[in-house]
């Protein structure tokens, strides 16, 4: 005889701490970075900079961004015309195209594409359009994108440079520029990063190069100035395997036409781990871990207020507690002043080095120049790992989202995904579950947080890889056939109940309806495929109730989910049988 055991999913709570499980007292910030450390030539003196300088300070003093906007990228052609472009000498990539269209929904998760992934990024546009780009085992990398708010994803192009690309940045552009940059590690030539711009129809490809030479590029993160029509492109990459001092093993560079030439705005040690966000305006932000030869529960955070130019990166360090962290994030509220801008910076830490991870986060109200530390986003028994962090790029928005992959004893993975505002940075919404079936682990597959303006739902949806590395998918809050649960949002079909009757050998499930609608109830395995539906027929108002029998072909032992539809609503609750 099968036994049910039912679990209802339910909010967390994220202040909440298991029993007997406590954070640590942290250890002292500090806010001169020792550790991290900034290096380049001095602009004082400098015959065409400095006066420059000084014209760019009073522009700034009078409210006048759009001239420190121009006489930065003035700056920015002098060190272009100063610092030795590298030529392209290898060949470019083979591209592919195809008219087809994308892959239709498999289930509650939209599937974009099967097959084994190794590295994922993703980005959108303010008309609504989602693209991704991921790399496969064959040398294959492909961009799809998603004009619908994701409900079907359009394969767009590919490439193949002859060797498998391990991590990805993507960038789409606006406006005349609007290209589509793809930035890639070439593991040859002592591991160089280039950028492959694109059209939005995959014609015109470049190859770009950003970071060439002796230095052996191991890792790297890109973004994008966002209010203008020569917008800076920005990345942060680093050497893996130069992790000691002395010597710079970081460079941050930008360029100030789409792509073409890069320049090193400074340099930095101890950098690991890099992750690189842009404000509403002038602000570039950037997060990482110090490397393993330092602390491995020590992270580093900069602000530089001046669309990343030399001197103008503010450092600060913090050490949680003796215990390793790993993966931090790190962006700010789209608002202005930036000064004031809110700003968050997330990382897991591994609880009393036990391996059981949960999300901590860091948060500033006054544009970096102090933090608030050591506050909790995720913490339980179970591992929360992987987290990711965006805001919404429309002028004086609040809203930042976050996403964090929780792994239970069974090694199911969820992807939660939660919200906060600038006026309460520490007052995060419930979570909502994403996924319905089981995701992947990584730092290259991590679930990417995507909004699709214009959709009918709020906030931002996750692009992730299945459990093994294996398929790519999508889902959202706002998706019809989402899976997804929002446990404080009230259910018009109210008292949706599935319980085991007792001494019985069956499930009974109820649910309560205000009024005649139509109404189907399924059952989805945990690939989200409809395996039976129980009730397919327009309802009266009132309460209705039927039993699930053990005896059913179809349902073995496992893990599913009951989905009612009734009208407009649906909602879910998951059933294990054991």
């Amino acid at each position: 005889m099968k036994r049910y055991i039912l679990m209802v999913l339910m909010p967390m709570v994220f202040a909440a701490m298991s029993p007997g499980k406590e954070l640590s007292s942290p250890l002292p910030t500090s806010n001169t970075a020792a550790s991290v450390m900034v290096s380049g030539q001095s602009e004082e003196t400098d015959v065409e900079i400095a006066p420059l300088r000084v014209e760019q300070q009073a522009a700034r003093a009078r409210g006048d961004e759009t001239a420190v906007r121009r006489i930065e990228h003035e700056i920015q052609l002098i060190l272009v015309r100063r610092q030795p472009q590298p030529e392209c000498r290898i060949p470019p990539p083979t591209i592919m195209s195809a008219t087809q269209m994308g892959t239709p929904s498999d289930g509650p998760d939209v599937l974009i594409e099967l097959g084994s992934m190794l590295a994922t990024a993703t980005d959108y546009e303010e008309d609504g359009t989602m693209w991704t780009v991921f790399s496969r085992p064959d040398s294959n990398t492909f961009l799809y994108r998603s004009t619908d708010h994701g409900e079907i994803w359009q394969y767009a192009w590919s490439f193949n440079w002859n060797f498998v690309i391990g991590r990805l940045g993507l960038i789409v552009g606006q406006g005349d520029s609007n290209f589509i940059h793809v930035f890639v590690i070439r593991p040859d030539g002592d591991g160089d990063l280039y950028d492959l711009r694109f059209n939005h129809d995959g014609t015109g490809m470049q190859t770009l190069p950003v970071r060439v030479g002796p230095d052996t590029i191991g890792d790297f993160a890109v973004g994008r100035e966002y209010n203008s029509g020569q917008y800076f492109l920005y990345a942060l990459v680093n050497n893996e395997l130069r992790t000691a001092t002395p010597g710079r093993n970081a460079f941050f560079l930008r360029s100030g036409d789409f792509g073409q030439h890069w320049t090193v705005c400074d340099s930095f040690t101890n950098i690991s781990q890099p992750h690189l966000s842009v404000g509403s305006d002038a602000y570039v932000y950037f997060t990482c871990r110090l490397t393993p030869s330092l602390y491995p529960g020590e992270l580093a955070r900069g602000v530089n207020a001046n669309y990343g130019s030399h001197g103008s990166w503010s450092l600060t360090e913090v050490r949680p507690d003796l215990f390793r962290v790993a993966d931090p994030v790190i962006g700010a509220a789209f608002t202005q002043p930036e000064s004031l801008a809110t700003i968050w910076c997330l990382y897991s830490h591994d609880y009393n080095n036990s391996g059981d991870w949960d999300i901590l986060y860091s948060y500033s109200t006054d544009g970096g120049t102090s933090w608030q530390e050591n506050n909790v986003l995720a913490f339980s028994t179970d591992d929360e790992e992987w987290p990711d962090l965006k805001h919404f790029v429309s002028p004086d928005n609040p809203w930042v989202n976050a996403s964090y992959l929780s792994t239970n004893g069974a090694n199911y993975r969820t992807v939660y995904r939660c919200y906060a505002n600038a006026a309460t940075p520490m007052s995060w919404s419930d979570t909502l579950r994403i996924n319905s079936r089981s995701a992947a682990t990584g730092r290259e597959v991590r679930p990417l947080l995507v909004y699709s303006p214009g959709s009918t739902g709020t906030g931002a949806g996750c692009v992730f890889a299945g459990e093994g590395l294996q398929n790519l998918y999508w889902n959202s809050p706002w998706n019809v056939s989402s899976i997804a649960e929002k446990p404080a949002e009230p259910i018009p079909a109210s008292g949706f109940t599935v319980l085991p009757s007792p001494g019985r050998d069956h499930v009974r499930i109820s649910y309560t309806l205000p009024e005649a609608v139509p109404v189907r109830l399924d059952v989805l395995d945990q690939t989200g495929r409809s395996i039976a539906t129980l009730v397919n027929a327009t309802q009266i108002a009132g309460r209705h109730s039927l039993a699930l029998s053990a005896d059913h072909p179809v349902l073995a032992d496992g893990v599913y989910f009951l989905t009612l539809a009734a009208g407009a609503v649906r909602t879910t609750r998951k059933l294990i049988l054991r």
